[in-house]
């Protein structure tokens, strides 16, 4: 893999890790609610595990969304193969 293929792996994960902490935030908040009754020892309020559970979405999804744009803007535009190179390694 070249590093421009590394640094979109690298940009996928870090979207990954934005949804895991989305997961993270949301659970909270589901155990929180006034429906589930579960003691909960924090002293933040379930609107802002909400909160946050939607901000760590939003980035987790514009990082996937948009991992093209962050390759383009770290690496430049794709190096252009030429055409008899791209039949030699076919054959």
């Amino acid at each position: 893999m070249r590093p421009r293929e590394w640094f979109g792996l690298g940009v996928r994960m870090l979207g990954l890790w934005f949804w895991t902490q989305a997961a993270y935030y949301a659970w909270f908040a589901f155990l929180k609610s006034p429906s589930i009754h579960i003691a909960t020892t924090t002293n933040i309020p379930q609107q802002e595990d909400v909160a946050f559970a939607t901000y760590y979405v939003l980035v987790g999804t514009f990082l996937f969304v948009g991992t093209r744009v962050f390759v383009w803007l770290g690496y430049g535009d794709a190096p252009k193969v030429p055409a008899d190179a791209d039949n030699e390694s076919r054959e």
